[in-house]
């Protein structure tokens, strides 16, 4: 099972992006509005995505990130940005981020994700 969390203070903007991973086999979604209610998450469950949108209010993403990473450094996360390719590279290099997703994100982005994370998944015995 796949157990993604979203991040973002406004959940219609994923509800497309939602609905498509959910539409996956073996995935499960998990929904908070804040950065500090994400880590509250991360902390209590194993996750293997966290979705982050760069609208949440009380820090940035990528400080969301750092501290995910604190929690658990193989942790696996996306932004939804709308910054050019170039910035948003700059602007989350070295944090290891999986994905930039645009605002709104849809079928197409959740398949990608979908493929990546199990091209990540550890091979099973």
């Amino acid at each position: 099972m796949l157990r993604i969390l979203l991040v973002t203070p406004t959940p219609g903007s994923l509800a497309t992006l939602s609905g498509a991973l959910l539409a996956e086999p073996g995935v499960r979604i998990d929904w908070e509005n804040s950065g500090e209610e994400a880590l509250a998450t991360a902390a209590s469950k194993a996750l293997d995505l966290v979705v982050v949108d760069e609208a949440i209010k009380d820090m940035s993403p990528q400080g969301l990130i750092n501290r995910l990473l604190l929690l658990n450094a193989s942790i696996n996360t996306a932004v939804v940005s709308g910054q050019p390719e170039e910035d948003f590279h700059e602007a989350f290099e070295g944090l290891g981020v999986l994905a930039q997703l645009p605002p709104q994100p849809g079928r197409a982005e959740a398949e990608g994700l979908i493929k990546r994370l199990k091209e990540l998944a550890p091979a099973e015995a």
